[in-house]
């Protein structure tokens, strides 16, 4: 019997195991495993629309009053240069000096070359041998020489389609009485101050970089006239006094703007003024009323920069 109880201890303690430890421990391990699968519970959706003052009265505070916040301003960008004109003053500079207001895409200089055409140019008037119906004497021929002309000339720009402009020109004219270069008295020699108005169109080309521009000119021209007198002629007693005259001309020309400061032109003015005046021969004491009308064509072609 005593050799038995061992055997029913170890029998008991099993049982008890299988019956009492086991399920708790199975149930300990069960619990264990949910708590590490468990997922993390929906976050709760918070109720925006109630009022901070009503969710939270001892934590309200008053509203701040909203802040207005500056406006960007745009600079305007610098106005790029167009053919068409390029008079337009540049207000964003912030450096404008007297050249940027006055002068700047407003004064404009140009030379040309100038070639006339005398209406009665190598033309015989009246007979040179009874000195009826000449210019004077035996003379009875105009010869203008062919020399072309050289000039400056200003124009200043109040608007981009009109300004004021000033130029000078010259004329010498050989008096003949025979059919040889050699036969002549003198030359009648003209310098003319011109001031006028002038209107323009620019037109710019589309897909080239050119644009041309009509203009149109309208002014006074001063004319001051003298005689040179051949000196054979001179000796003799002769002498030949011309008056000064001022009249009008206008003229029509063609601008090509290749560059934002330079320019190409050609030009035909049209001057008309007759000069009068009083031939006198001394030995003879003859006095002769005089009378020119030199009505003339000028064409010329230059360049013009603009400041």
């Amino acid at each position: 019997m005593k050799k038995l109880l061992p055997l029913f201890f170890f029998l008991g303690g099993t049982l008890f195991a299988e019956t009492t430890l086991a399920p708790a421990a199975e149930a300990a391990l069960t619990e264990g495993s949910s708590v590490q699968t468990q997922e993390p519970a929906p976050p709760v959706a918070l109720q925006t629309d109630i009022p901070a003052a009503a969710a939270s009265p001892t934590m309200a505070k008053p509203a701040t009053p909203a802040v207005a916040q500056p406006v960007p301003t745009t600079v305007p960008a610098r106005p790029e240069f167009r053919h068409s004109t390029g008079l337009e003053r540049d207000v964003t500079d912030p450096f404008e000096t007297v050249y940027t207001k006055v002068l700047r895409r407003r004064l404009e200089v140009g030379y040309r070359t100038v070639s006339h055409d005398l209406d009665v140019d190598g033309q015989i008037k009246g007979d040179r041998a009874t000195f009826e119906g000449t210019y004077f004497g035996s003379i009875n021929e105009l010869k203008l020489y062919d020399d072309d002309i050289q000039n400056f000339y200003f124009q200043y720009a109040f608007i981009p389609y009109a300004g004021i402009g000033i130029t000078w020109d010259e004329m010498d004219i050989a008096t003949k009485d025979g059919p040889s270069p050699q036969e002549s008295d003198g030359d009648v020699n003209i310098e003319t101050d011109m001031f006028y108005l002038f209107v323009r169109y620019p037109i710019q080309l589309p897909n080239v970089e050119l644009q041309i521009t009509p203009f149109f000119e309208f002014g006074k021209a001063d004319h001051s006239v003298g005689f040179s007198a051949e000196e054979s002629w001179a000796a003799r007693g002769n002498s030949l006094s011309l008056s000064d005259e001022s009249g009008e001309y206008y003229a029509y020309g063609i601008e090509f703007t290749f560059h934002e400061r330079f320019s190409a032109h050609v030009i035909w003015r049209r001057t008309e003024f007759t000069t009068t005046g009083q031939y006198v021969n001394e030995p003879n004491n003859n006095i002769v009323p005089v009378e020119m009308r030199l009505d003339h064509d000028s064409f010329g072609f230059g360049a013009k920069f603009t400041f």
